[in-house]
């Protein structure tokens, strides 16, 4: 998101004053659920649960059996990376 586009949503949206990320700027796991909140501000412990989809694809790496399982839809690309 450029800096004008961050600016105007923040203004609309006051993220900021919700201790949010400016202009609710959020990285995104491609679908991936969290029960935890890995990846907020300094938030980098993964969380214990067997049902964290992003804890358990962090821990353990994708597994392709499970593709798509929990929400019907998603996308998959060898060139996707994701750094944590």
């Amino acid at each position: 998101m450029n800096g004008q586009t961050r600016t105007a949503v923040e203004t609309r949206g006051q993220f900021v004053s919700q201790g949010r990320s400016p202009g609710n700027e959020n990285r995104r796991w491609h679908g991936t659920r969290r029960e935890c909140r890995l990846g907020d501000r300094g938030q980098t412990q993964l969380c214990s649960s067997l049902t964290c989809s992003l804890c358990c694809i962090v821990r353990t790496s994708y597994d392709l059996n499970l593709f798509g399982k929990k929400t019907g839809w998603g996308r998959y690309d060898v060139s996707i990376n994701m750094n944590v």
